[in-house]
């Protein structure tokens, strides 16, 4: 992984000039990839994807931020209070389907709580875009 991961970064950071609609499958798969290595730099890219995609139905995002890095993400929690706390205003909008939001609401509630509670490891980069060999574990 640490030969890929700069140049997955990359994939997962830049979205495709042309054929949007079905290229976000790149950034999502560069994303699982980099959460189930515990790559540190996938974490800040999940909120960059998610909200590049805010009304799209793929929760993959939240999925690799609570399922692979769990409490390692924690310094993304303040965006995610944020994005809670516009959750009122999204169910408003009636351009908005009901089951959107309820998807919303339970990914970013879901988050949270993982976020907040558990016990993950994440690799500490070397700030080269390549992870070191140490992992840093966090309280349960």
């Amino acid at each position: 992984i640490r030969a890929v991961a700069p140049d997955l970064v990359e994939a997962v950071k830049e979205r495709s000039p042309a054929d949007q609609m079905f290229s976000e499958g790149i950034r999502y798969a560069g994303l699982e990839t980099l959460g189930k290595f515990k790559v540190e730099e996938g974490i800040p890219l999940c909120l960059m994807v998610k909200e590049q995609n805010w009304h799209s139905d793929d929760w993959k995002p939240f999925q690799v931020l609570r399922d692979t890095y769990g409490t390692a993400a924690a310094e993304v929690l303040p965006t995610l209070y944020d994005w809670q706390d516009l959750l009122p205003a999204f169910d408003a909008d009636p351009s908005i389907p009901a089951d959107r939001y309820t998807n919303i609401q339970f990914y970013i509630n879901t988050t949270i709580a993982a976020l907040e509670a558990g016990k993950h490891v994440c690799f500490p980069t070397d700030g080269r875009g390549l992870a070191r060999g140490t992992p840093v574990f966090d309280a349960a």
